[in-house]
């Protein structure tokens, strides 16, 4: 409210002059509060720009755009979608941007529809699905983005029909996946609708903000719905799909106990019901909703692993490596700092798996799919506190913390850690994730905490970081194209490109680097294929 004060003076003075004062101020109030409900929205969206390191952001995200359009490589962006796909996206943004009315609007919506549209693009061009229905699962992820606006969900549902019935209006799309593509979309919907909400509940908007719940929830909406109602899926896709399908089931099977049958019971026998669930009924469920070749699971991956030399050698190392390098992590890491003693796991990840990959790629997968689900059981037995492990796990686990998972209940700074490393590999064989975490996140952090002097606008990271992240990651990507046949289809000067641009974008972002870096470097890398 504003206020209007007249001196005694002024009164006694002039009195007519404080009177016409006090009505141009009433004036002037209204007029503002009429211009408030168009350029309120408009004042905010532009704020999302105020900065040197947004412009930063912006102009690189706009360079791989540019590039994109550019590439032939990308089969699913010829000419004419690829028009297609900017109108959504202009729509998309348009419309999520003017139904922001509480919620402080973040640079990181841009990263939102960048990524689901990118990313979903590099995915859908490597899948064995035919490539109708990859275009239509592409644009069900880049509507579904819309997901975030702050609206009641019929709202958001015809919002993105329209949206749907819009890009489907374009020639040549038309026909494509006529029979269910609606049936397609009300079920990603809802799935990623409950998905968001899910997230967004049990993170109290802390933990993962409303972001990192709606890139999370397209991510199992791909995984659990989008890629599942395609029966050629590869096995280890049928692993994760499965083992979280089962996983999510025994959550709310638990939910149910606690909530209806036991909450009133002592927290020991909770503990142990609960417990009970995970170490029987979630093996069950994926023993038998998981047929590989017809066989079961766990005699497939034994009958599989004895198969070959390699295999056995490879998963004899990982044993060992569990066994002892873990305990002796936890023994030194008194001895580092916290930042270097988290980086120590970026390291041993790249070591573990960027040359097993390239022998056994099979079996890396496998193993990567369900290591995710075995990470995000560890953290739903931390999170619920279930004993008589529940306690020890978030001791250990807390002593990793950094201040993002500080902010709430939920630590997620491994659980990004082993989605970012894995899902590049998942999509294409690509390293993205072990390089840019593994080598370039890690060296950065470390140089730029002991060294960096010069820091990036708007951030706490500096030049030095950079430097150290662009020198370490384009040595390393020529090293594995030379030696271990990755990148082959990449010329040196684009290696240096891609790990230059990822650089700085790491330098001035704020979006988690477990996500944003192998998600950006997939997609340089397929955008820097054959050009």
């Amino acid at each position: 409210m504003t206020s209007y004060t007249v001196t005694k003076s002024n009164r006694s003075q002039n009195p007519e002059v404080s009177i016409i004062e006090l009505k141009s101020s009433l004036i002037n109030e209204d007029i503002s509060r009429i211009g408030l409900g168009t350029n309120d929205k408009v004042n905010r969206a532009f704020s999302m720009f105020k900065g040197s390191n947004l412009i930063i952001q912006f102009l690189t995200l706009c360079i791989t755009v540019y590039i994109a359009y550019r590439n032939p490589h990308i089969l699913l962006l010829n000419s004419e979608l690829l028009i297609a796909f900017m109108t959504v996206l202009f729509v998309c943004l348009i419309t999520i941007l003017l139904t922001f009315n509480k919620t402080e609007l973040k640079f990181d919506m841009i990263y939102l529809i960048y990524l689901s549209l990118l990313v979903s693009v590099v995915f859908y061009n490597h899948s064995i699905i035919n490539i109708e229905a990859s275009i239509s699962n592409v644009i069900i992820n880049l509507v579904l983005t819309t997901n975030i606006m702050e609206s009641l969900y019929v709202v958001k549902l015809l919002i993105q029909s329209l949206l749907f019935i819009l890009i489907n209006s374009f020639e040549n799309y038309n026909d494509i996946n006529s029979n269910n593509k609606f049936t397609q979309l009300l079920g990603a919907s809802v799935t990623n609708f409950v998905f968001s909400k899910a997230l967004a509940k049990i993170g109290g908007l802390r933990s993962l903000d409303i972001v990192d719940c709606n890139i999370f929830s397209l991510l199992l909406t791909n995984v659990l719905y989008l890629n599942r109602i395609h029966e050629d899926s590869t096995i280890p896709f049928m692993v994760l799909s499965q083992c979280l399908l089962a996983f999510l089931t025994v959550i709310l099977i638990n939910y149910v106990i606690e909530t209806r049958l036991i909450s009133s019971y002592r927290p020991y026998v909770r503990s142990f019901v609960c417990l009970g669930n995970i170490l029987i009924v979630l093996p069950f469920l994926v023993k038998y909703s998981l047929i590989i070749d017809g066989h079961d699971p766990l005699e497939w991956l034994i009958s599989f692993v004895l198969e070959s030399n390699a295999r056995q050698i490879i998963m004899t190392i990982w044993l060992a490596s569990v066994v002892v390098l873990i305990p002796s992590v936890m023994t030194i890491k008194d001895k580092m700092s916290l930042n270097t003693s988290r980086k120590v796991w970026h390291f041993l990840i790249i070591l573990l798996i960027v040359y097993p990959f390239k022998i056994e790629e099979l079996l890396v997968k496998i193993a990567l799919s369900g290591s995710i689900v075995l990470f995000m059981v560890v953290e739903y037995i931390r999170y619920m506190k279930f004993e008589p492990i529940g306690n020890y796990l978030d001791i250990q686990l807390r002593s990793f913390a950094d201040y993002r998972d500080e902010n709430g209940s939920l630590i997620i700074s491994y659980l990004y850690l082993i989605i970012g490393v894995s899902t590049p590999l998942l999509i294409s064989g690509s390293p993205a994730g072990l390089v840019g975490l593994g080598v370039g996140d890690a060296l950065a952090s470390i140089v730029g905490g002991r060294w960096g002097r010069l820091k990036w606008s708007s951030t706490n990271k500096t030049i030095e970081g950079t430097l150290a992240f662009i020198t370490s990651t384009t040595l390393v990507c020529v090293f594995l194209k030379q030696y271990l046949e990755y990148y082959q289809e990449i010329s040196v000067t684009n290696l240096f490109n891609m790990c230059v641009l990822a650089g700085i974008l790491e330098g001035n972002s704020v979006l988690n680097d477990n996500i944003l870096i192998p998600s950006f470097m997939l997609i340089l890398e397929e955008l820097f294929i054959n050009i």
